[in-house]
């Protein structure tokens, strides 16, 4: 069929659905006007399927089109799914406000553009059915939050904008009691986070508003329903929250938050995961004793000292840690042997610290280690045999450790064991470790090398000057000895060539052509002998 004669059977065919008394006409044109905005389909997916040739029943939802759900009993749209598609086109609202039963509208990962601001008057009756709304990973602008359109979806459940380029300040959300979900990471948000939004005037489960433009302190966080609070990437300072009753995972990281880091003793103890990573926190690290579930302990690199890291791994051996971070910091003591409890640790990174005494042999318990980071500390003795065959991550170096280097993490670069370490020998027949390109040792030989080339240099300079000085003395000795003949033995009047050179009349003796080429050989001997003497030593 034709370009035009598709078109014109389309027509007819339209022009027939909205003259029939059918309860989804309304619905049918708005999923039209929908797909009219949609100017890219890789796959052919929606583009393709939702054609209208292919409804039979005009009362009944149309069944085979792509990412469409309906209610069984009256056949009404209530979904709209399209994630990641790779759909380009414009979101234009309005084309959907005939959906009188839509719930869910998921657009996620896809390429839409354009502006997302709402207005009281386009909205009102999609606001009112919508329960979960999912635009996140796109390229959508604006202002979502202007005036008190939020306030209109007081059904909403889960709303998630992230990454997208959504700018703006945050409204109230205390109308929405029945919001569970709430995401907006990776935009352009600005201004203070709402109190009610960490309140227990809210039902929040799920919080997000991480790698914004966030400012601001935090003051109160008393809500008993929030399980999983990112407050990540932004600039919110002042003390940490006093308490925290209901979190399972919290991340306040790369913000400036400052004070002591001991308030998080007085956090609820059903903690999993814990990042205060990047901040402005000082003083001991606090135990996390009761903490029976933290999987999690990312405190690096913050302002931290003492040896709260040994006690809190000598006391709480048989959590079921997995990563354990506190690099970065000026943390000291020794790595308890009780670490071998801790079984189910993946990553354990105390580099740039101030550790010291032996790396515990029960390292080699930790059958699910794949990171370990202990370089830039004060640990010696020998690196435990048969650490995790599973390590993808290995680093000691600078430190003080000796002895062979375990066959098992011979695998591993030259700069996962120096610089520093100078004892530490890759096998029996090896001195010591191989130095890197650029460490002390090669950077001795590199200065050896270019000290002899400056020697060299030199040298050959000096027989060129000497040589030069002495042929001109030698010409003036000769034009002497001919003026003398010719004037009676009379010289000549001003100053011969040689006296330019200040010459001393013993520092060299009348010398023929012969004598000189001799003088000229010996001088340039002995200069490179003692080149080759000066080389020796070095």
């Amino acid at each position: 069929m034709n370009p035009p004669s598709h078109f014109f059977f389309s027509a007819l065919h339209l022009l027939f659905i909205f003259l029939t008394s059918s309860a989804s006409q309304p619905e049918l044109r708005s999923l039209l006007e929908f797909k009219k905005g949609i100017t890219s389909d890789p796959s052919n997916l929606v583009l393709n399927s939702w054609n209208p040739f292919s409804i039979t029943d005009f009362d009944i939802c149309p069944p085979k089109w792509e990412g469409i759900s309906c209610d069984e009993l009256t056949g009404n749209v209530t979904g709209i799914v399209l994630e990641n598609h790779n759909l380009t086109g414009e979101i234009k609202f309005h084309t959907l406000l005939d959906l009188k039963m839509l719930k869910n509208l998921s657009l996620a990962g896809n390429q839409f553009y354009g502006g997302l601001s709402i207005t009281l008057e386009n909205v009102s009756s999609l606001a009112n059915t919508v329960r979960f709304l999912n635009v996140s990973h796109n390229k959508l602008n604006g202002n979502f939050f202007l005036k008190d359109a939020i306030g209109l979806f007081w059904n909403l459940r889960a709303l998630d904008l992230s990454d997208n380029m959504i700018r703006g300040e945050l409204p109230s959300f205390v109308s929405l009691r029945e919001l569970r979900v709430l995401k907006l990471a990776s935009n352009l948000l600005l201004g203070a986070v709402p109190e009610d939004l960490l309140l227990t005037s809210m039902s929040l489960e799920e919080l997000n508003l991480s790698s914004n433009g966030f400012t601001g302190s935090i003051g109160v966080i008393n809500s008993t329903t929030i399980n999983i609070l990112d407050l990540s990437s932004n600039s919110l300072s002042g003390p940490l929250p006093t308490s925290l009753r209901s979190c399972t995972i919290i991340d306040l990281s790369r913000n400036t938050f400052s004070g002591d880091i001991s308030v998080i003793e007085n956090w609820e103890a059903t903690m999993e995961v814990i990042d205060l990573s990047s901040n402005k926190l000082s003083g001991s690290l606090p135990s996390i004793i009761e903490y029976s579930k933290l999987s999690t302990l990312d405190l690096r690199p913050l302002l931290l000292q003492g040896s709260g890291a040994s006690e809190l791994l000598l006391t709480s051996p048989f959590l079921p840690m997995e990563y354990f971070d506190v690099s970065n910091n000026s943390l000291e003591g020794f790595l308890p042997s009780d670490i071998g409890r801790m079984v189910k640790l993946k990553l354990l990174n105390l580099a740039r610290n101030g550790f010291s005494g032996q790396i515990p042999n029960e390292l080699s318990k930790l059958i699910d280690l794949v990171s370990l980071d202990l370089s830039n500390n004060k640990f010696t003795g020998n690196i435990p045999d048969k650490l995790s065959s599973s390590l993808n991550v290995f680093n000691v170096s600078n430190n003080d450790l000796s002895g062979l280097v375990p066959e098992n993490l011979r695998r591993f670069p030259t700069s996962s064991f120096n610089p520093g370490n100078e004892k530490l020998k890759l096998s029996n027949d090896s001195p010591s470790y191989p130095s890197l390109p650029g460490t002390v040792q090669n950077k001795h030989h590199s200065s050896k090398g270019n000290i002899r080339i400056a020697i060299i240099l030199a040298s050959v300079g000096a027989v060129v000057m000497i040589a030069f000085v002495l042929l001109a003395y030698h010409r003036t000795q000769a034009k002497e000895f001919h003026g003398r003949s010719e004037f009676g033995g009379q010289t000549t009047g001003g100053l011969s060539r040689a006296s330019l050179f200040k010459f001393h009349s013993n520092a060299l003796p009348p010398s023929s052509s012969a004598s000189f080429g001799k003088s000229r050989y010996h001088f340039a001997f002995v200069v490179c002998e003692t080149a080759t003497l000066f080389e020796s030593e070095l």
